[in-house]
C-alpha cells in the first residue's frame, strides 16, 4: 500500500496521540522513503515508516493501533533499517514534535543522502533521492557526497560506493535541467 504525505503525516499525528493517551514516554526518528516524503511530497510515496523507536514494545503496540484503525499493515512503522544504519549518529534531525516526553524526528537531508549513497540496492528510486538530497545540499560534485558519507560511516567506508556517487552526481545534474 502506498502512501501519500498527507496519509503518513496523519498516522504519524495519530501514533503521537495514541503515545500521550497511554503515557509513552520515549523516541521515533524516521527514515528512508519517509523522510524524502516529509521533505519532498511531490516526488514520491512510500509503503512504511522505516524507523528507530524507543520503548519498542509499547511504540510498536501504539502504532498496531494506529494501524488497524486506518486499515493499514501493522508493520507499517518498523525497525527493518536497524541493519543499515551508519554507525555514527545523526548531528542535526528535524523535529517535527516533542512533547510530553515523546520526541519525533526525522533524518537531516545530509543523514539521508549518507544513508542512500552507501545503500546495497541502488534501486532506481534510491539514485532518484541520492539525486534530489544532492541538489538540496547544493553540493557541486561527488565528492560533498564522500565527505557526508565519511561524516557519518568514517573515513575508510567509501570504496567501492564512490562508483555509485558518481552516479548520484550525473543523475542530479540531469533532474536540474
Amino acid at each position: 500500500m502506498e502512501m501519500t504525505r498527507q496519509k503518513l503525516m496523519q498516522l504519524l499525528d495519530e501514533l503521537i496521540e495514541e503515545c500521550h493517551t497511554r503515557g509513552i514516554e520515549g523516541t521515533i526518528a524516521i527514515y528512508g522513503g519517509t523522510a524524502m516524503v516529509y521533505y519532498v511530497p511531490e516526488l514520491r510515496t512510500t509503503q512504511d515508516v522505516d524507523s528507530m523507536f524507543r520503548p519498542f514494545s509499547e511504540i510498536q503496540s501504539a502504532a498496531e493501533v494506529v494501524g488497524n484503525r486506518n486499515n493499514v499493515p501493522n508493520n507499517w512503522l518498523n525497525m527493518q533499517i536497524h541493519d543499515v544504519m551508519p554507525p555514527i549518529g545523526d548531528d542535526n534531525p528535524e523535529v517535527y514534535s516533542d512533547a510530553n516526553g515523546l520526541k519525533v524526528t526525522f533524518a537531516s537531508k545530509k543523514y539521508l543522502l549518507a544513508m542512500k549513497a552507501m545503500s546495497d540496492r541502488r534501486s532506481q528510486k534510491d539514485l532518484d533521492d541520492a539525486a534530489v538530497l544532492f541538489n538540496a545540499l547544493r553540493l557541486k560534485n561527488w565528492m560533498g557526497i564522500d565527505e557526508i558519507v565519511h561524516q557519518y560511516y568514517g573515513v575508510e567506508s567509501a570504496g567501492a560506493q564512490e562508483l555509485f556517487f558518481e552516479d548520484i552526481e550525473d543523475r542530479a545534474d540531469e533532474i536540474r535541467k
